[in-house]
């Protein structure tokens, strides 16, 4: 029997936000992180990054402790945030060890 592939890890998807400029920081919730199926629970998320399609409109922090998002925001405008989780499992033979997820 061959090996099984890695399974990528989960995150629940993410809604579309919008908020003045001026309100101050806002905290997108991460919910769903798993390290992919059942059969994986061994394996964890070690890598949690966020990017900005236009990182002049907000900073943001990502805080691993609260799977929580912080987005403050520089000056009026809209962006793309692009959540990036990756287990410690290896991608080769043809499994994902990444997953994605993106909202405006």
């Amino acid at each position: 029997m061959p090996p099984s592939r890695n399974a990528p890890p989960r995150l629940d998807p993410l809604a579309n936000v919008g908020q003045p400029a001026n309100a101050g920081t806002l905290f997108v919730k991460l919910d769903g992180i798993e390290s992919g199926p059942a059969s994986e629970l061994s394996q964890f998320v070690d890598v949690i990054t966020a990017d900005l399609s236009d990182p002049t409109v907000a900073d943001v922090v990502v805080d691993t402790t609260s799977n929580t998002l912080q987005l403050s925001p520089r000056q009026p405008g809209a962006t793309t945030v692009t959540v990036r989780l990756r287990d410690n499992a290896p991608a080769d033979k043809g499994g994902r060890n990444a997953t994605t997820r993106s909202f405006t």
